[in-house]
């Protein structure tokens, strides 16, 4: 994740600057990313619950690689639209499906720490690219960033190969977690997407998951042409501030996945959507960039308050309709919220100014609490089959 984050600040910078894209053109070139990987998403999971994960990291790591080499050569703003679509089927093979590697050997009861311990890892390394992509671009240049997010992916494509198990290997291992716990959870019959959607809980999650990922890519195309534009920031100072957002959010979801495993899930992620939406009617009233700091800071706390219950929730149920088939439509929901947010932004930012953006999706998260809690107080409490573990049978 440290190459794409340190891509985050830089794109939608070049493609106005140096490639001459308007409003509608930046939020296409983001959207195309969501569009395909929430067309390829579902089924990616669906198929990874049945034959394993590692091929799919293998083949996804191996995309980033290309993409980010893809976005060098990039002279025009359709061709740059056509490399991040390429960029989101590849995202679909590694998100979601690490994810579900992590679900898969997460003992019950341990779904919050294990997953947001799992989610650290991303976010150190997506927060930590926009600080260091914004100086290699005041420095070098924008295409050094695309080589560095070359390069990065390329790392992690070795380490995968090298270092990770097939799940099969951790499962039987004998020191696992799972095996010291003697409970190996297992789905009722064969992972089913059908299934899954008629869940009142992964309509919960799948609405606030939607909802979060309007507002959230909506800010990462735009915020930077926000500051750039109000405040006359650099585009280190992008880096920093988006950097700031970021890593406060890593540093928080340890901690919060634990009290996730303790408190009730649903109401954290009542309470984080809440206070999230409530904070961007405020964003068009900052005077300056310290204040706009500050913000960055305090705002992740109620980020995570909801990301953490939600993906723990999500862990929960994808015991009963297939982990990765029910984290693919946690991710196919991302997806949605990259096509629409940076599209619609596009139209509200060309036609209604930049601030506009901030009430809108303000709006539609304090609408999306409310559906949310209408899913979640329906959606049912399980009780999940266990397995005893080969060592116990023995």
């Amino acid at each position: 994740m440290l190459g794409i984050g340190i891509v985050a600040p830089i794109l939608p910078i070049y493609a106005e600057q140096s490639l001459g894209a308007s409003g509608i053109w930046i939020g296409l070139i983001f959207a195309g990313f969501g569009l395909s990987r929430s067309i390829i998403s579902p089924f990616v999971g669906r198929v990874s619950d049945v034959r394993g994960r590692k091929n799919f990291l293998i083949i996804g790591l191996i995309g980033y690689t290309l993409t980010g080499l893809g976005y060098v050569i990039a002279n025009s703003v359709v061709l740059i639209t056509l490399i991040r679509f390429a960029n989101g089927f590849t995202s679909a093979m590694v998100l979601p499906v690490s994810q579900a590697y992590i679900g898969d050997i997460t003992p019950k009861g341990r779904e919050g720490t294990y997953m947001s311990t799992f989610m650290t890892s991303l976010m150190v390394g997506f927060g930590a690219g926009p600080f260091i992509g914004g100086w290699m671009a005041d420095t070098y240049g924008a295409f050094s960033a695309f080589y560095a997010m070359a390069a990065f992916s390329a790392l992690a494509l070795a380490l995968v190969i090298i270092f990770l198990p097939q799940l099969e290997d951790v499962r039987s291992n004998p020191h696992s977690e799972l095996e010291k716990q003697k409970t190996v959870p297992r789905i009722r019959g064969k992972p089913s997407l059908r299934r899954a959607i008629k869940d009142d809980n992964v309509k919960g999650i799948i609405i606030y998951r939607t909802s979060i990922g309007l507002s959230r890519n909506a800010l990462v195309s735009f915020l930077p042409i926000f500051l750039t534009s109000s405040f006359a920031a650099s585009a280190t100072q992008v880096g920093i501030i988006l950097a700031v957002f970021l890593l406060v959010g890593a540093v928080l979801q340890s901690p919060m996945g634990m009290i996730a495993d303790r408190f009730d899930k649903k109401k954290l992620i009542l309470i984080g959507m809440s206070f999230g939406a409530s904070i961007l009617f405020t964003i068009p009233y900052i005077p300056n960039l310290g204040i706009i700091l500050l913000v960055a800071f305090l705002a992740p706390i109620f980020s995570v308050t909801a990301d953490a219950p939600a993906l723990a929730l999500g862990t929960e149920v994808g015991r009963r309709h297939g982990m990765a088939t029910v984290l693919s439509l946690y991710d196919t929901a991302m997806g949605i919220g990259m096509v629409g947010g940076p599209l619609i932004s596009g139209f509200f930012v060309d036609n209604f100014g930049i601030n506009s953006m901030f009430y809108l999706w303000g709006i539609v998260g304090l609408t999306a609490v409310l559906v949310c809690y209408i899913y979640l107080k329906r959606g049912k409490e399980y009780t999940y089959i266990l397995e005893q573990s080969t060592t116990e049978k023995e």
